[in-house]
C-alpha cells in the first residue's frame, strides 16, 4: 500500500522559525521529518556544532515529534561520528547514522545491527563519486539508505 507522507529533511543550521511554524501547523499524519545535523554545512563554512546544541535542539522542538534525527556527524573522524550516534541513541534520540568514504563494509554491517535506515555521506558532488556510489550500492544489499547531498 502506498503512504501518502511528506518526507521532510531540514539541516540544523536552516531550522527558523517560518518551518518550525508551518510544521507545527501541519498534521503529523502527513508528514515524516528528518533533521540533519548539518555537519556538512558546518565544515564547510567553518562553523562548528557541538553535541549537546543540536542535542538542546531537539528537544526545542519536541513538540513535532515522532521525527527522526541524523548523528552529528565529524568530517574526517568516522570514530567519533560513531560515538555521537552512540551518545544520542543512548540519549533516546531516535537517529540514523551516517555511513561515510572510507569507512569498512564491517562499519556498514555494525551500523545495520543498529537501525534498519542509514545514512550515506561523503557524496556532495556526484560525478566524481560515481564510482564509490557503485560501490555502496553493490555492498549495501538494497537496504534502505539516504544519500546526502548526492546530485
Amino acid at each position: 500500500m502506498f503512504e501518502s507522507k511528506l518526507y521532510i529533511l531540514v539541516a540544523y543550521p536552516y531550522f527558523n522559525q517560518e518551518i518550525f511554524d508551518i510544521l507545527k501547523g501541519q498534521p503529523k499524519d502527513k508528514y515524516h521529518l528528518i533533521v540533519d545535523s548539518g555537519a556538512f554545512t558546518a565544515w564547510n563554512t567553518g562553523k562548528t556544532i557541538l553535541l549537546d546544541e543540536y542535542c538542546k535542539f531537539l528537544d526545542s522542538i519536541e513538540c513535532l515529534q515522532p521525527f527522526k534525527s541524523i548523528q552529528l556527524d565529524v568530517f574526517g573522524d568516522p570514530e567519533q561520528s560513531w560515538k555521537n550516534y552512540q551518545i544520542m541513541k543512548n540519549r533516546g534520540y531516535d537517529t540514523m547514522p551516517v555511513f561515510t568514504r572510507g569507512e569498512s563494509t564491517e562499519t556498514l554491517e555494525k551500523m545495520y545491527k543498529e537501525t534498519d535506515y542509514i545514512m550515506f555521506g561523503g557524496v556532495v558532488i556526484g560525478a566524481g563519486n560515481k564510482g564509490y556510489v557503485k560501490w555502496f550500492c553493490e555492498n549495501n544489499k538494497g537496504r534502505h539508505c539516504h544519500w546526502l547531498g548526492f546530485v
